[in-house]
């Protein structure tokens, strides 16, 4: 082979040399630069919650056990919220940040990460109030403020209307207690409510319809120290089908400091008179 049949495989070999050279340090760098980026972000996670440490006077631990029909555990969690020394709520589980002014909530930051590890990404909440001291706004901070969620009230202050980018809640109230509530989500049929109390102005009837014509009743009541102890959902459009689900109860239990420590959830179908048990949730909570 001469000379100059050769100069092209040098060339060749070269520009190939000098590409890979050339990704090479462009990964390097874009690895580098993720590195840095991830550091600031847990930088910033970990002084937040140093913050919040400092603050902090007493927490509460939660164990949460969620078992289906066949006493199986599906679902085991432990989480935590921290109390200042005024007992105001300061830290969710080091995921949710309160900041106050006097005794209303000035601010949240909350902490996010894809699927719970990698870069922290701290995101901010501000609440503004109108002269009569109501929540009227919540504004994120980002790159503009957006807000996120805005109330409104009626001249009794009472809240006729909650508005985030694609939910609505009204709120009609007669006698100070709500009597109907309209819940729409964009094209969304929209969920209407109709309550019914009883003389100490407890709610013991939810009448309510969604999708159209699919119309339930939910009824509450309550044990001898005015607690909600039992929800009953039953559908007003019953078909044939013997298996199909037309009642739901969820029924609560407490300790003997008025906690939920028991949510025990049962169903029952067309074909049967009686409700069976579907599943509960055992809570369990510790003072640190």
């Amino acid at each position: 082979m001469c000379l100059s049949e050769k100069k092209p495989l040098i060339f060749s070999a070269t520009f190939h040399i000098l590409t890979v050279a050339h990704n090479l340090k462009k990964l390097l760098t874009i690895t580098f630069l993720s590195l840095i980026l991830t550091s600031c972000g847990n930088l910033e996670e970990g002084k937040l919650i140093s913050e919040f440490n400092a603050k902090e006077s007493y927490r509460i631990w939660t164990t949460e056990k969620r078992i289906n029909k066949n006493d199986s555990i599906y679902f085991n969690r432990k989480s935590f919220k921290a109390f200042d020394s005024k007992n105001r709520l300061i830290n969710d589980n080091n995921w949710t940040f309160y900041y106050y002014n006097e005794n209303r909530i000035d601010k949240i930051k909350s902490i996010y990460k894809r699927e719970g590890k990698g870069t922290a990404k701290i995101d901010t909440q501000n609440y503004i109030y109108d002269k009569n001291g109501l929540l009227k706004y919540i504004v994120e901070n980002r790159k503009k403020n957006d807000t996120i969620k805005s109330f409104k009230y009626d001249s009794e202050k009472n809240l006729i209307e909650t508005k985030t980018n694609f939910r609505t809640i009204t709120q009609e109230f007669e006698n100070g207690v709500v009597k109907k509530r309209i819940e729409s989500e964009r094209n969304a049929e929209p969920k209407i409510s109709e309550f019914y109390y009883d003389s100490l102005n407890r709610p013991i009837t939810e009448n309510w319809s969604f999708s159209g014509n699919q119309r339930m009743k939910t009824r509450f009541e309550y044990n001898e120290k005015g607690r909600l102890f039992k929800e009953i959902d039953s559908s007003f459009n019953q078909g044939t089908n013997p298996n199909e689900f037309v009642e739901f109860m969820t029924e609560y239990k407490f300790d003997k400091n008025d906690s939920i420590v028991e949510i025990i959830k049962l169903g029952r179908v067309l074909s049967e008179s009686d409700f069976k048990e579907r599943g509960k949730t055992l809570i369990e909570r510790k003072k640190e």
